[in-house]
Parts: structure tokens; C-alpha cells; sequence
């Protein structure tokens, strides 16, 4: 399978596909990894990003199942986590610089449930200041309606065509 046919899988779909042993969640994840490296200088997404770390990950999730032992609800499928989430292996800084460096103890309660059901962490993802304030770095566009004056997302939601490129996001918006 190639990777972009990797990528164009849905959650569901390579979960399955990993659980059965037909792809490894290392290559699943090396597939994404490829991804983010052709579009991240454009797009801008991710504020930490760490694919040796991803791939430890997945190896790691590889041999587990490869062990015989169960494999979770997202057992090796890659996510990014928002940098409003704290994550005991990343830097957790809110989109702010008043935490820059900030390095919490452990993983918020959504990280740690993530971990728990198998997922691979790629990094972390810009934020708005504290998830309010002032948009991040990302390029991703905001639509026409949204950026108009007074709306009450502004222009921090992104749109619907930019969430679609996201290979996964397709995939369930579709359902």
C-alpha cells in the first residue's frame, strides 16, 4: 500500500488494518510523519514536532501487538495534540509567552486517555493565546463569513475546506 494510501485510510479503517497485522502502525505513522513534513513549512500547524519520538511510539505499539496483547480503540493512529493540552513529554506553553518552556509533570486528563487507547502523539499543535486570545502562527484559512467584523468566532475557526484537507477529517466528515 503507498502512502498516500495510507493516509487517505480513515481512523477506523487503519486501526483495523494495524489490529490484523496487515500495516504497522510504524509505517501508518511514518506515512503521516512524510505528510506533515511536505505541507508544514505552508501550513504552519505545529508549534512541537518530534517524529523520532512518533516513531518510538509506533514501534513500540508494533510490538505490543505483535506480543500477542490486546490493542486499543486508536492503537496506532497518529494525532497531534493542541497546545492548550498538557503533555508530559512536550512543552505546554497555552499559545502564550508567558509559558514558554512550561513543562508540566503529566498529561491532562484528554492525553492520557489518548495514550491509554494507543494513539501515536506527533507533537503539538498552535493554539490561540490560553485558546482565546490572539491567533497563532497557522496559515490555515479562515472562511469569508468569519472573518467578518463582529462574528462571534472572528477569524479563529478554521474552515470547513481546510479541515477537509486533513486526510483522516475527510474521511469522518464524509460519514
Amino acid at each position: 500500500m503507498s502512502k498516500t494510501d495510507l493516509i487517505e485510510l480513515s481512523a477506523s479503517d487503519a486501526r483495523a488494518q494495524i489490529a490484523r497485522g496487515a500495516i504497522s502502525a510504524e509505517e501508518y505513522t511514518q506515512a503521516f510523519l512524510d505528510r506533515v513534513a511536505a505541507v508544514e513549512k505552508d501550513v504552519q500547524a505545529f508549534i512541537q514536532f518530534d517524529p523520532d519520538y512518533a516513531l518510538t511510539q509506533a514501534r513500540t505499539l508494533d510490538a505490543h501487538r505483535s506480543n500477542g496483547r490486546a490493542v486499543g480503540p486508536l492503537h496506532g493512529i497518529p494525532v497531534a495534540i493542541k497546545d492548550i493540552f498538557d503533555t508530559k513529554d512536550f512543552p505546554t506553553g497555552y499559545g502564550s509567552p508567558i509559558y514558554a518552556g512550561h513543562r508540566p509533570g503529566s498529561d491532562s486528563a484528554a492525553v492520557a486517555r489518548l495514550r491509554a487507547a494507543g494513539a501515536v502523539i506527533l507533537g503539538k499543535t498552535v493554539t490561540t493565546e490560553f485558546a482565546y486570545f490572539h491567533p497563532g502562527k497557522t496559515r490555515i484559512r479562515t472562511t469569508r463569513h468569519e472573518r467578518r467584523e463582529g462574528h462571534p468566532r472572528g477569524r479563529l475557526r478554521p474552515s470547513r475546506q481546510a479541515w477537509r484537507r486533513l486526510p483522516s477529517a475527510r474521511k469522518l466528515t464524509a460519514r
